[in-house]
């Protein structure tokens, strides 16, 4: 009869207990539900009365969520106004440049200088547009287009290499093709090549090949590596160390390019022994 009494008395104890803990989960379960919907709406959650540690939560993550905000509308403040001040420079730039094209004599050495530098001014106004409609509507659009990858790792190779002290290598079978924004992945593979210069590389190989139906694009390295995880340098504004001098926004910038032609960005190894970001996209055939 007493373990009869005693086994009741258990199982009330725990049904009890079980609704005491499901009533006390109940406020932290919302916070929860509402704390996810932030990333869809970044919207305050609404404080419950009281002081007690609910009330406490809600108000810490307001108070995070309303610092957030502050920092993302002043970065989008210095983007549009960066991109304006910029824009006067670059006009005047493209049209000094212009003018000595078509009206002063000049060498053959000569015309392909002032044609670089036309052609990256050009780059950089489009570069300045990119961040304001960016900064406006937070995404970029492409128009992919099947693309010879050699074709492409040469033009960036051609690029850097007068200026570069060190080797950039290219390796690619001539036959693969992928599906692409050739402004796009220029802007993506420059800024990565860059950043291998800057942590002072010596040895660069832009390398290519096809895997599972897909184009894996690599730029290894034999520099000072990556400083920070790439989830944490592929922030806007986050800047890989005190001495890259850089606005930060490489890494972000192919971080989105990648996403937006339905791949990604990761890290792999080399054998030189410093950085390798493998760009993942889609290949012609699936246009």
């Amino acid at each position: 009869m007493y373990a009869g009494t005693a086994l009741l008395v258990l199982l009330l104890s725990i049904l009890l207990a079980r609704s005491l803990v499901a009533r006390a989960l109940e406020p932290l379960e919302w916070v929860a539900r509402r704390a996810e919907a932030i990333t869809a709406r970044p919207e305050p959650l609404p404080e419950p009365e009281g002081r007690d540690e609910v009330a406490t939560l809600v108000r810490a993550l307001n108070g995070m969520l309303s610092r957030m905000q502050e920092a993302f509308l002043a970065q989008t403040r210095f983007l549009q106004d960066a991109s304006h001040e910029l824009r006067t420079p670059i006009t005047a730039i493209l049209g000094h440049v212009g003018y000595l094209l078509r009206r002063t004599p000049l060498t053959e050495a000569q015309r392909e200088s002032l044609e670089i530098v036309k052609r990256e001014a050009e780059r950089m106004g489009k570069l300045v547009s990119d961040l304001l409609e960016l900064s406006q509507s937070g995404t970029w659009r492409i128009e992919p287009v099947p693309l010879r990858v050699l074709d492409l790792l040469e033009e960036i190779r051609e690029e850097f290499a007068p200026g570069f002290a060190g080797e950039i290598r290219v390796e690619a079978d001539p036959g693969l093709y992928l599906l692409g924004d050739p402004y796009r992945l220029h802007q993506v593979l420059a800024n990565l090549v860059t950043n291998a210069i800057k942590a002072k590389a010596q040895r660069i190989t832009l390398k290519a090949f096809g895997v599972e139906g897909r184009v894996v694009v690599q730029v290894e390295d034999d520099g000072e590596g990556l400083p920070l995880p790439l989830e944490a340098l592929a922030q806007p504004f986050r800047q890989g160390g005190p001495n890259r001098g850089s606005a930060g926004l490489g890494l972000y910038t192919a971080k989105r390019v990648a996403e937006a032609h339905g791949g990604r960005l990761l890290t792999c190894k080399t054998p030189l022994g410093g950085a390798c970001l493998r760009l993942e996209l889609p290949s012609a055939k699936e246009l």
